[in-house]
């Protein structure tokens, strides 16, 4: 999961990412990783990724890398939507990439 700042503005604080994990993705522990001063993520957790007050100047970027297991009982596919939005008042010229959804065929 990569939120990026594409620009052409910086987006001080109050930067939100969430991505609330299918019910059938277990144990669920994640890493993350700022580059070109990013600020204000959660370097790592376990469950649901909620970090609500992300810094991100124009280019920065947060990698967030999510492990766990799922479940022997899944069926079909699993999907996971992760979201990013901004502060009011911050311009956002490309809102329509602000979520991102990840399908995968069990």
């Amino acid at each position: 999961i990569v939120i990026i700042n594409l620009g052409p503005s910086n987006c001080p604080v109050g930067a939100k990412l969430t991505d609330t994990f299918p019910a059938t993705f277990t144990g669920v522990k994640y890493t993350a990783v700022g580059a070109l001063g990013a600020s204000g993520f959660t370097a790592s957790g376990s469950g649901n990724i909620n970090d609500t007050a992300l810094t991100l100047p124009a280019k920065a970027k947060v990698t967030y890398k999510a492990t766990g297991t799922i479940s022997a009982s899944a069926t079909g596919s699993i999907s996971d939507t992760a979201t990013a939005a901004v502060p009011s008042g911050v311009p956002d010229p490309k809102a329509a990439n602000n979520s991102a959804t990840d399908t995968d065929t069990l």
